[in-house]
């Protein structure tokens, strides 16, 4: 099983989110799978909050920033577009 590298909401940079891919990979299971007081042991940042990022889904909705993948930034993003094509 191969395991993508995820920043967890840009907590962890990408030595530990590494490290912690790598346990779920030894393991055999995802990340989403891992128990929380696993990923915990990683790096006292992660909180019970973590298993919200860990799926795909859950990953891009969490990137709600300007340019992010977040179903609601895209929506921004795409109304912004409208208005300077209407000008």
């Amino acid at each position: 099983m191969s395991v993508d590298v995820l920043t967890f909401g840009c907590r962890l940079n990408a030595f530990e989110s590494e490290v912690i891919a790598r346990e779920a990979e030894r393991a055999g299971t995802d990340l989403a799978s891992l128990p929380l007081a696993v990923l915990q042991k990683f790096s006292a940042k992660i909180g019970a909050d973590v298993t919200k990022v860990l799926t795909p889904e859950g990953s891009v909705a969490s990137r709600r920033h300007p340019g992010g993948t977040a179903p609601s930034a895209v929506r921004k993003a795409i109304a912004r577009a409208r208005k300077r094509l209407a000008r």
